[in-house]
């Protein structure tokens, strides 16, 4: 028998419940503060802030990362009544990490940026969501310093309802797929698997608790609905959304069961905060093929057109094209830099450097690419002068991202694109050249975002 399925999304704001897993992170005894200076040094006074009304959870780790990745300090602040770690820090420049973990995530500590990770519990999901926030910081006086560290989300918020079911079902999961399962602190998303999550019943409906989950892997999500009826037969309904499940995005997924029989098709209704209106969109599919609601998550709807330079939901906003008065296609710089990446002209460690640009996320924001030639070309017209890369490299330090480089040590830095096929320069007229077999390069992912006003 074929059924009809109604389902609509709404991005609602989240509630947390109890953890799943027992926590492997734990706090100190007491209140205060908790520090492990590497040695004799400047000292570095560092806060956080949070980027919503949302109170900070405690304990929060701080770790002091150099340039080569390598962790010189840590400390942390277990309370709010002293929102504040002092670390001593020789000179030079840090990437500085905070990480808050609720009582059902493991942290595996490396002494390497990299090698440091956050594993989601074993069955792959959570009842309370972890923050993380980062912030960069050169060491250079004899002055002390102080840095705010704004702790964000990491996760998508999903809660699922099926209504209208029939009396006879006894039972209800949700297979959800793919999230990621574990987090680096450079922020590489890795080890996507599926998620099973229970339901409960409540007259004709089947409900979830509101669960966090890491980003989804591929650019559709897929929900499956299996419902077990007092007979001992079961029936799975699938249901396909085509786009990505962001970080700090909350997620309602509501089915509506009709035991009508018609063909089966799927109503979706979206709706996301920065979106001014619901997206309406209507599938019809046949027996085993599955599809669903459509969501285009390269398009946001804001009430101004962003500029270059400016800093947009944790993103910096390279490249701006007014297309009409009330569009725009943007170009996001990726916080992160890579040094010694090679290109596509090394068999031996091009498919390192592509598994690196695919498993790249920020703040949840996944599918970054190289610059394209074009855009490699805008770039270097835009920030060539030293007063227009040092405003840039203030924007992107302000947004917590390792600031871009014009020369070094014997020429000027050179940055992939083309697809790893090419090179370019910030320095003054730079061109465009094949990449090298042997050369390491520098590497700064971009994402294109098509804005559209509300």
């Amino acid at each position: 028998m074929k059924k009809k399925i109604i389902v609509c999304i709404a991005a609602l704001l989240a509630t947390t419940f109890n953890s799943c897993e027992q926590a492997d992170f734990t706090s100190d005894e007491g209140d205060g503060v908790e520090t492990v200076p590497s040695s004799k040094g400047k000292s570095v006074n560092i806060s956080l802030r949070s980027a919503s009304d949302t109170p900070i959870e405690y304990p929060v780790r701080i770790y002091a990362f150099d340039e080569s990745g390598m962790c010189k300090a840590s400390g942390t602040i277990t309370s709010d009544a002293e929102n504040t770690v002092v670390l001593k820090l020789p000179k030079g420049t840090y990437r500085l990490t905070a990480v808050s973990l609720p009582e059902n995530y493991s942290l595996v500590d490396g002494d390497v940026l990299s090698s440091t990770i956050i594993r989601m519990p074993e069955c792959g999901y959570a009842m309370k969501p972890f923050s993380t926030g980062n912030a960069d910081v050169i060491v250079s006086s004899s002055a002390s310093q102080s840095v705010s560290i704004r702790m964000g989300y990491r996760q998508a918020a999903v809660n699922v309802r099926l209504l209208n079911t029939p009396a006879n079902v006894t039972s209800m999961d949700i297979s959800l797929s793919t999230p990621y399962s574990t987090m680096s602190f450079n922020g590489l998303y890795d080890n996507a698997k599926s998620v099973t999550v229970p339901s409960r019943k409540s007259g004709d409906s089947w409900t979830t608790e509101t669960f966090y989950v890491m980003p989804t892997q591929n650019s559709q999500t897929m929900l499956t609905m299996h419902l077990t009826f007092a007979d001992g037969s079961s029936q799975s309904y699938s249901y396909t959304y085509n786009a990505i499940l962001n970080a700090g995005v909350p997620y309602v997924f509501t089915g509506q069961y009709d035991g009508v029989e018609s063909d089966a098709d799927i109503t979706a209704s979206i709706q996301g905060g920065e979106w001014a209106k619901p997206i309406e969109t209507t599938f019809d599919f046949g027996p085993g093929v599955n599809s669903g609601g459509s969501h285009n998550e390269t398009t946001w709807y804001m009430s101004s057109l962003p500029k270059a330079g400016e800093v947009v939901n944790g993103h910096v906003v390279v490249i701006s094209d007014e297309k009409t008065s009330e569009e725009a296609d943007i170009v996001l710089l990726s916080l992160d830099e890579w040094s010694n990446v090679y290109s596509m002209a090394n068999e031996s460690h091009k498919a390192e450097t592509n598994a690196l640009v695919d498993k790249y996320a920020e703040n949840g924001l996944m599918e970054w690419r190289f610059p394209t030639t074009e855009e490699a070309t805008v770039l270097n017209q835009l920030y060539s002068s030293d007063s227009a890369l040092d405003e840039l490299n203030s924007v992107v330090s302000n947004a917590g991202g390792v600031k871009l480089s014009k020369t070094k040590t014997g020429g000027n830095v050179r940055y992939l694109c083309n697809n790893g096929k090419s090179t370019f320069t910030f320095a003054v007229n730079g061109k465009i050249n094949a990449a090298g077999a042997t050369v390491a390069y520098n590497l700064r992912l971009v994402k294109s975002i098509t804005v559209k006003r509300k």
